[in-house]
């Protein structure tokens, strides 16, 4: 199945033959750098809020972990996470604070975890505002397929919740396909559960505050990409075509999105500028794409780079381990 992964990187080739090379080359050459250098450099804030979050959720599991630790593991897993399918290398985080805390795997998982839960049900949440701005459902999704999404995103808040992750340990390790890992099984449930205990409403409300404000700006920096390229929209025309867009990204066919992104933009930005060429169009949103890739994956992998070189975070060893065996 990893042909899969590349679809999006075939999907984006077709995307730029469509829209012009040369094109696209003229739309770049017009671009205004100083908007695009100030959105780069927002991702330090952007990004530093989140690490701060993550920051939060590990030292309410007692575990020791400085901000300027946590800061640079941060940034060096999302290094990893553009780099895989549906960024699921950001879980890199786990193994920081296994070989530097000391923290068994499921426990330092449920910070993880969680972590990403914040980011992925606001996306949800301003996504499905999208696909309704946009006028997706009832044309290109059924809202019977919009409230079957909308389950099978809620379903992993069963898995959140300490004492059911317990009794499901408990069930697991009682089937007789895990007899000889029962103990091992349960043991792993009740170090997740004990990492989910601690989360209380005040502090879920404290995640979910960071988040926005993450988010905040992340928006306002999609702005001034779009700004670069001579073109603008209402910030919250912004915050759904982007939070649409980036809820579909998660889909894991393609490295850092390529693909799935521009194919997005180019079906909203059609509903926004109606009165533009629809070629026009595509070959801003294919430039808009390939722009908000390079701002905050390029640009965010190479703090990432930065970080992974000058933090002998846990991440390393973790790797250099595997690479020995």
């Amino acid at each position: 199945m990893r042909f899969l992964h590349y679809l999006g990187l075939i999907l984006l080739i077709l995307l730029i033959y469509e829209a012009g090379p040369r094109n696209l080359w003229a739309i770049s050459r017009r671009a205004h750098w100083g908007w695009l250098l100030l959105a780069w450099a927002l991702n330090l804030p952007q990004l530093g809020l989140k690490a701060y979050r993550w920051y939060l959720n590990v030292n309410w599991q007692q575990i020791k972990l400085s901000y300027p630790r946590a800061f640079l593991a941060y940034f060096s897993s999302l290094l990893v996470g553009f780099l895989t399918p549906g960024r699921v290398g950001e879980m890199a985080k786990v193994f920081t604070l296994k070989y530097e805390c000391g923290v068994p795997l499921a426990r330092g998982m449920s910070s993880v975890v969680l972590d990403r839960v914040f980011d992925l049900y606001l996306l949800l949440a301003l996504g499905a505002l999208g696909f309704m701005r946009y006028s997706i459902l009832g044309t290109l999704l059924s809202w019977r397929a919009l409230a079957l999404l909308a389950l099978l995103f809620l379903i992993p808040l069963f898995f959140l919740h300490a004492p059911t992750v317990r009794r499901l340990g408990g069930w697991a390790a009682r089937l007789p396909l895990f007899d000889k890992r029962a103990a091992q099984i349960e043991e792993k449930a009740g170090q997740f559960a004990d990492g989910l205990a601690v989360f209380n409403t005040p502090r879920v409300l404290i995640c979910v505050l960071l988040t926005v404000a993450s988010y905040f700006i992340y928006f306002v920096q999609c702005l001034m990409c779009a700004r670069a390229l001579n073109f603008t929209t209402p910030y919250f025309d912004m915050v759904f075509l982007m939070a649409a867009t980036n809820l579909m990204t998660f889909i894991p066919i393609s490295i850092s999105g390529l693909g799935t992104r521009e194919l997005c933009l180019t079906y909203f930005l059609g509903q926004i500028f109606t009165a533009m060429p629809k070629a026009e169009v595509q070959s801003l949103a294919v430039a808009f794409g390939l722009t908000i890739f390079a701002v905050f994956f390029v640009g965010g992998g190479l703090i990432g780079y930065v970080c992974w070189h000058w933090a002998p975070i846990g991440l390393r060893t973790a790797v250099r381990d595997v690479r020995n065996r």
